[in-house]
């Protein structure tokens, strides 16, 4: 078993299925090795897939 780290960048693309071989390596990483992130995953891709607060093409004058 190997152990990998997951940073932000892999993980938003392969669970927002942005990248096949992201997607492809984070599906089979899972199955057979470890897996370990920082604390700051949940936030980061909470903070970097979520929709802007306040969407300037909505707003009327």
């Amino acid at each position: 078993m190997t152990t990998f780290y997951v940073d932000t960048s892999v993980a938003g693309r392969a669970m927002l299925r942005f990248s096949p071989r992201a997607v492809s390596w984070f599906e089979e990483a899972a199955e057979s090795d470890e897996l370990v992130s920082s604390r700051l995953l949940k936030t980061e891709l909470t903070r970097s897939t979520s929709p802007p607060l306040c969407d300037l093409a909505s707003r009327t004058s």
